[in-house]
């Protein structure tokens, strides 16, 4: 019995200790590599942590939406993602060789982080994807139209 548990606190410790060094979300640079490094270990939980539900929630009902709608409205948008990867599971390539070269703010809470990955041949694609800031740091916010 004492080992089983043993064994259980150190799988929990080894869980929150990799979740800890995997997920940055102290610039939106990190953010999108911690999003996109997530993508490449195929860990939902992690992709969910570097994800703003919320902002996304908001921008799709706009701002004078009722907290407790967009809260909703996150946790739909939550389970309809995880529900996704849980069916068709992650999307083939992998992001890993990816990296950050520019940004642009666009408010004080929401940037537009410029992305290179290697491309057909030896060229490369540009991917711009949106961090957003909250009380918690920057998170990645996948918007279906340009945000207001």
């Amino acid at each position: 019995m004492r080992r089983a548990i043993v064994r259980s606190v150190s799988a929990v410790l080894s869980l929150f200790a990799g979740g800890a060094k995997a997920i940055d979300l102290s610039t939106p640079e990190k953010a999108v590599a911690s999003f996109y490094g997530a993508y490449a270990r195929q860990n939902v939980d992690e992709v969910v942590a570097a994800r703003d539900f919320e902002f996304e929630a908001r921008e799709q009902l706009g701002s004078a939406a009722d907290d407790e709608v967009v809260r909703q409205t996150a946790r739909r948008l939550e389970a309809d993602f995880r529900e996704e990867i849980r069916s068709r599971g992650f999307p083939k390539g992998s992001p890993s060789n990816c990296h950050a070269i520019s940004h642009r703010m666009l408010r004080h809470d929401l940037v537009q982080v410029f992305w290179e990955c290697p491309g057909p041949g030896n060229g490369s694609v540009f991917v711009p994807i949106y961090a957003a800031r909250n009380e918690t740091g920057w998170r990645v916010a996948l918007l279906r139209r340009p945000p207001r």
